[in-house]
């Protein structure tokens, strides 16, 4: 093939594509919804939609969006989560994944073994388990963060297999997946 065809027939592929599935500005009411979940997340569509995030929401929705995530989700106000969690259901939008952890730095937590840090990661654990129940998200994203060059990485990786189970303690009885 001609690279002057395939650059003609691709072109034609991708704006067929786009027009179908409705482009911004288009017929939002004529967006299929989405067979399978993506899940954008808050100002990715503060452009179109404004600042509000119901009406993000709202845009989402009428662009064929049917899930969401929100890293920061427990770092929002509970008026804020309490809109979110009452709005999903009415536009057909299933909370996804949010963030068990806020930044640690670089401090070592979960690989590491200062039982402080290792306590709070514990609390917040907690307190992310009390935003999902508000948001009705099933889904908690855990990341475990930085190693120590310090320790042995077997001593680390016993600690940090440690510390998951111990959370995992917390969230499972509600149904929450880590």
């Amino acid at each position: 093939m001609r690279r002057r065809d395939f650059l003609t027939t691709t072109g034609a592929v991708c704006a067929a594509a786009v027009m179908g599935r409705g482009a911004v500005g288009a017929d939002a009411a004529s967006a299929e919804p989405f067979h399978l979940k993506f899940a954008p997340h808050f100002g990715m569509f503060a452009a179109s939609a404004g600042p509000d995030l119901v009406d993000q929401l709202k845009f989402a929705a009428d662009h064929g969006f049917r899930a969401w995530e929100d890293n920061t989700m427990p770092t929002r106000s509970v008026s804020d989560q309490e809109r979110v969690a009452a709005a999903m259901p009415k536009l057909g939008i299933e909370m996804g994944t949010i963030s068990a952890l806020g930044k640690f730095g670089y401090e070592v937590h979960f690989a590491g073994d200062d039982r402080d840090l290792r306590e709070k990661v514990l609390a917040q654990i907690t307190t992310t388990l009390e935003t999902s129940k508000r948001v009705n998200a099933k889904w908690m994203t855990v990341v475990c963060g930085n190693l120590d060059p310090k320790l042995p990485l077997n001593y680390q990786t016993a600690n940090a297999v440690d510390l998951l189970l111990r959370a995992c303690d917390i969230v499972e009885p509600h149904g929450v997946t880590m």
